[in-house]
């Protein structure tokens, strides 16, 4: 198993060769109605070589935590997921996919695999800095309190709860309905 600071160095690599292609490659024009929709995939799709890694970057619209959107039916959807069930068949109930190349716009099937939500969430905790164990107030980074935010960053649920509180006790005078604890 590879190191943890040559796997935090070529994962800030991916993520420069993905933005620099990105760059470089503008999407394609849009397809005509009707195109099906593996071939629209494709068109949106740059094939990076086996040597940097192979993935397949999404180069259409991104959402806010990177990965890649396309619309089908008139609303966006993760063209990861398109990607994944147009290989595999529909996600199973209750799973979420996890990149396992950690590169959020790369749309290859046989880099995305179908995990719960808490194996998703371990993976991601794994890929965190070194030395991040700890939120600034001093909570755990671990699994039953930890949270990945859209962008991939820990958040501490501790913390967030508590905000939360804080926020409901500033913006509700009183408490609820005016009735005070």
């Amino acid at each position: 198993m590879p190191d943890r600071q040559a796997t935090l160095e070529r994962d800030a690599a991916m993520r420069t060769l993905v933005a620099e292609v990105r760059r470089l490659h503008p999407p394609p024009k849009k397809a005509p109605n009707g195109t099906p929709l593996a071939k629209r995939l494709s068109r949106l799709t740059f094939v990076l070589p086996e040597d940097a890694g192979g993935c397949h970057v999404f180069l259409g619209s991104l959402n806010p935590s990177g990965h890649g959107q396309i619309g089908i039916g008139g609303r966006p959807r993760g063209a990861h997921c398109v990607a994944y069930e147009i290989a595999n068949g529909q996600i199973p109930e209750g799973m979420v996919l996890d990149h396992l190349c950690r590169v959020a716009a790369c749309v290859r099937a046989s880099h995305l695999e179908a995990v719960t939500d808490a194996v998703n969430i371990r993976r991601g905790l794994a890929a965190m800095p070194l030395g991040l164990t700890h939120c600034p107030l001093g909570h755990a980074y671990d699994e039953a309190n930890t949270f990945l935010n859209k962008k991939g960053a820990a958040v501490c649920l501790v913390c967030k709860r508590q905000r939360g509180r804080v926020w409901w006790a500033k913006t509700h005078v009183g408490g609820r309905d005016g009735i005070s604890c």
